[in-house]
């Protein structure tokens, strides 16, 4: 993906300055997006693991997110033109961030708002 070859130079070159032992390790939160049917779909994590789905806003409209939580911790998102849901999903993901389901849910409410 794109992103891998974006992001794994930073970190060689990192690591090359900093030394193995100090510099960053390269493990990134899996993403990939697409446009279908006119409509921009972005995914981040890896949801095989979850044991519930939240929806964030309405599949019949043009723009909904769906995340998936273990043990209400976010582990992956679906954003449908909902771009921000995704950026700021994946910066949840990484931070293995627990959310507030209610909070989560609604689509009002920012994402890394709706943290516990």
């Amino acid at each position: 993906h794109w992103d891998n070859a974006l992001q794994g130079p930073r970190t060689v070159a990192a690591n090359i300055v900093r030394g193995e032992a100090e510099g960053p390790l390269y493990d990134p939160v899996p993403y990939f997006w697409s446009e279908q049917f006119g409509r921009f779909v972005q995914y981040a994590g890896h949801h095989a693991a979850a044991d519930e789905l939240l929806w964030r806003g309405d599949p019949a409209t043009a723009a909904w997110s769906v995340c998936w939580l273990r043990q209400g911790v976010l582990v992956a998102l679906l954003a449908v033109g909902r771009p921000r849901d995704l950026a700021q999903g994946r910066k949840l993901i990484e931070r293995g961030a627990r959310l507030d389901q209610r909070q989560a849910a609604d689509p009002s409410v920012p994402l890394k708002s709706a943290t516990v």
